[in-house]
């Protein structure tokens, strides 16, 4: 899969973007329709680090970030609210939902198209 890493104001070890690489690896085997990634790493204010990662599938884009005091939970969150958005968006890439799959919140569904903005503020587009 290709990754393209960004890191602003600082410089991001190879440890970390190896780590990232893996995990993205990892999603790639469980989500074949994945074609790329991009990571931004930033370092802007003193005690405060985000991570925004992007993934391309199959006709859309899922986007996730996180901020936290250090660099590798930010990393973890950000990854974690990926493969979340990617769970519930797995079907529909591909067709349309399987009936039953959806938010836990039902008033999600009935108010708004996938994606859902009650979780992790993530959204598609495309």
């Amino acid at each position: 899969m290709d990754i393209q890493f960004s890191a602003r104001h600082f410089n991001a070890s190879a440890g970390l973007q190896d780590r990232i690489q893996e995990e993205m690896d990892k999603l790639a085997k469980f989500y074949p329709n994945i074609t790329g990634a991009s990571v931004i790493l930033d370092h802007e204010v003193e005690h405060q680090r985000h991570c925004e990662i992007s993934v391309n599938i199959t006709g859309s884009v899922v986007v996730a970030s996180a901020d936290e005091e250090n660099m590798g939970k930010a990393v973890d969150v950000a990854l974690e609210r990926v493969k979340t958005h990617l769970s519930l968006r797995q079907g529909f890439a591909v067709g349309p939902p399987l009936s039953g799959r959806g938010p836990e919140h039902k008033h999600c569904r009935k108010r708004y198209p996938p994606p859902w903005p009650c979780h992790g503020g993530l959204y598609q587009s495309l």
